[in-house]
């Protein structure tokens, strides 16, 4: 038995970074002859975000509690955690996927998941790797220094592809994120426990789901708003502040589900009558579920999501501003989507089968 070690953000607070590692293990553990773990690396200094609001970090430790169970029992993490990666372990080292090469990020800067204090002859390589940076911020001599010790480079990002070619001197691979390798009866098998013990509340019978990250979070209300009006749905949101002047801004406050699980997440976006995001992997899951969806974006330069919607299909459904009611609908082509996932998934595998030599 061959071992794969994965090296990724599974440690971080947030429902995408955790998922896409759970998804990766899983499909890697799949395939005959291997079998993979995540390493559980996390970069000294790391700390998750503080709240003054007394309420807000008890429900923040609650939700801490529910990921770090899913860790365990859902992702194989029962290792201590470590701060440095120089052991050759593993016969494989998997780097991805997530924007593990944003040096932007502070849990990228010390340039462990470039896997530089492996040994030369350690064998790497990168599944969906995301470098999430501007082209001109990158430190090109950086890349090119250590990604030229990987056997094989998979990147997330379609538009990424040429510029890390011409860097790195290797035939790089675009592969779809980790998440969209697994199927929706994946994800039904993951909630279905949690799925019957949840109950809305009883004022609420249908919502839009608005999951919006950042400190911009006014900015998307007027979409929302927009959405609930036109259809009748309650707002809930992950907006778990007592700000009474933002929270004020939602024509139908439902409530926030700051506080919930990983399995009970998916549960919220598979039951949504709408979703309105700025989150990369909220609007994946809002496509496996085949819900109606609007992504939003505020960067002038080429995102993720872009990258994902021209892929699938689905560009319309990208706003970067102001959407006239009249213009909103609920239609996506569910059936040409799931078509292009499948065919996505497919090459993406194939990278796979062809780094494990399966």
């Amino acid at each position: 038995m061959k071992k794969i070690g994965i090296l990724t953000f599974h440690y971080a607070d947030n429902y995408g970074a955790v998922l896409q590692a759970y998804a990766l293990r899983k499909v890697l553990n799949r395939f005959s002859g291997y079998e993979a773990e995540i390493i559980n690396f996390v970069p000294e200094g790391y700390h998750y975000r503080g709240y003054v609001e007394e309420d807000l970090m008890k429900r923040f430790l609650k939700k801490r509690k529910k990921f770090e169970s899913f860790l365990s029992e859902k992702c194989g993490i029962y290792s201590p955690m470590i701060h440095t990666i120089k052991e050759t372990n593993y016969d494989y080292y998997c780097v991805g996927s997530d924007q593990v090469w944003n040096t932007d990020l502070p849990e990228a800067k010390n340039y462990t998941y470039f896997l530089e204090d492996l040994a030369d002859d350690a064998v790497r390589f990168s599944y969906a790797a995301s470098i999430g940076m501007d082209f001109n911020k990158m430190n090109k001599k950086l890349f090119h220094k250590y990604l030229s010790k990987f056997s094989y480079i998979g990147i997330r990002e379609q538009s990424y592809i040429d510029v890390m070619n011409s860097i790195c001197n290797k035939n790089c691979v675009h592969t779809i994120d980790p998440t969209l390798l697994l199927s929706r009866e994946d994800y039904d098998l993951l909630i279905e426990e949690y799925g019957q013990k949840e109950k809305l509340p009883e004022n609420i019978k249908k919502y839009v789901l608005y999951i919006w990250y950042g400190e911009n979070w006014l900015q998307g209300t007027e979409l929302v708003n927009s959405i609930a009006r036109k259809y009748g749905l309650t707002i809930l949101h992950n907006y778990p502040s007592k700000n009474i002047v933002a929270r004020k801004m939602l024509c139908s406050d439902g409530g926030y589900i700051f506080d919930k699980g990983i399995e009970e997440f998916l549960w919220y976006i598979k039951h949504a009558d709408f979703v309105v995001t700025n989150s990369y992997h909220v609007g994946i899951f809002s496509m496996i579920f085949r819900r109606p969806l609007y992504s939003y974006i505020f960067s002038r330069r080429r995102s993720r999501q872009e990258d994902l919607a021209e892929i699938l299909g689905i560009k319309n459904r990208i706003v970067r501003g102001y959407v006239k009611p009249d213009d909103l609908n609920k239609t996506i082509d569910y059936e040409s989507v799931d078509s292009a996932i499948k065919n996505v998934r497919e090459y993406s595998l194939a990278y796979l089968q062809n780094v494990l030599k399966v």
